[in-house]
């Protein structure tokens, strides 16, 4: 009898830490950059949600080395800013360079491919209304 409940009890231990583990781990996207940036080009993008993406996702977050401003930061232009005159950058340009990460002449902005399209999207949509872009 004992070991008939205890093999129940562990039968269903690893029934709950299975089920646990598949729903709380998101699938890895198999999406190519490019299938991913024409789909953020689809999305509505979230300045509100995008300002905390901005200031608070990611490692480093965007604000950590741009600022939250947008001046960046480092008199030598080691972090540029974002707030500059150009407007009408292209969604998908924006996006792009979130996705890919930039090589700086000084140092290299890490690819945030670990944020979900519609996060994406809403750092754009901030970008565009916080710093003109």
């Amino acid at each position: 009898m004992k070991s008939s409940l205890l093999a129940s009890s562990l039968m269903t231990s690893f029934a709950l830490v299975a089920c646990a583990s598949t729903t709380s781990t998101p699938a890895p996207t198999t999406a190519t950059v490019s299938e991913r940036l024409l789909n953020i080009t689809k999305l509505t993008g979230n300045a509100t949600a995008g300002k905390t993406v901005y200031e608070t996702s990611s490692s480093p977050s965007c604000a950590s080395c741009h600022k939250s401003d947008g001046t960046g930061s480092g008199a030598d232009g080691l972090f540029p800013e974002l707030a500059e005159p150009s407007k009408n950058d292209p969604v998908d340009e924006l996006a792009g360079y979130i996705l890919n990460g930039v090589a700086g002449k000084k140092a290299q902005m890490p690819k945030q491919s670990s944020l979900s399209d519609q996060q994406v999207a809403d750092v754009v949509a901030y970008m565009k209304q916080a710093f003109g872009k």
